[in-house]
């Protein structure tokens, strides 16, 4: 009895870990999946007001809008949110990293 505790308990506790690391590396892909989707080529139009007003391309034209000045005319954006009252997605900068997604 004593020879298959000192067998099961180390197999199921190694089936256990190995189940967590692919639940976990399961949600970082699912998350970059989400982010890469969510990312868009940005056209800088007009500024009013401090916001910059553009037009991007995600499943057909869209208007969007920048609360910080884009660094340029043409931009990769990151939809973050949506303003239901004028219609209007609002943007951010996209700053690629290179660096692999914290678990």
């Amino acid at each position: 009895m004593d020879d298959f505790r000192t067998i099961v308990i180390p197999v199921l506790f190694l089936a256990a870990c190995i189940v967590f690391l692919y639940w976990r590396i399961a949600v970082a892909v699912r998350r970059a999946r989400k982010l890469k989707r969510r990312v868009v080529v940005a056209r800088v139009k007009v500024e009013k007001n401090g916001i910059w007003v553009c037009k991007f391309f995600l499943y057909g034209d869209h208007a969007g809008f920048f609360s910080h000045k884009p660094s340029g005319d043409r931009v990769k954006a990151q939809i973050v949110g949506y303003d239901e009252k004028n219609g209007i997605y609002k943007l951010e900068e996209f700053k690629e990293n290179n660096e692999l997604c914290c678990m």
